[in-house]
């Protein structure tokens, strides 16, 4: 009688146990996939500031181009190690009221940006630049 006492403790301990070990796997699981939706998320920000700064490097690039020669009509894409940007076709001709229209890609995040370049030489004159995301 004494060891079915001992079987039956035995048993209550290993249940127990049992239990706990899955109420802590599920804390742990929880708790690792929230870090990984966590880093998902900031993956997708900064390929967004990526894509956000390869517009920028190609809008600059764009008005330079059009500070050297104002016939330069874009619509030339440029690479770079953490993606790419697209000019678009320049609207407009000569020195003034000019617009260009710039894509920077990293990974999945796309940004646009959109210029109006009221003056470009000797002084630039921008009448506004917008960002946009796609």
């Amino acid at each position: 009688m004494q060891q079915r006492a001992y079987a039956k403790n035995g048993f209550a301990t290993l249940f127990s146990l049992i239990i706990l070990m899955v109420i802590a796997v599920s804390v742990f699981s929880s708790i690792l996939l929230t870090n990984i939706d966590g880093l998902k998320g900031v993956e997708a920000m900064r390929n967004g500031i990526v894509a956000k700064n390869l517009a920028t490097s190609c809008a600059e690039i764009a008005i330079n181009k059009l500070k050297i020669a104002d016939t330069y009509s874009g619509n030339e894409t440029i690479n770079f190690t953490e993606g790419s940007c697209y000019i678009q076709t320049i609207s407009g001709s000569g020195n003034t009221n000019r617009l260009l229209r710039v894509t920077g890609t990293s990974e999945n995040a796309i940004k646009k940006i959109e210029i109006n370049v009221l003056v470009i030489n000797p002084t630039t004159n921008i009448s506004y630049w917008i960002e946009k995301d796609f």
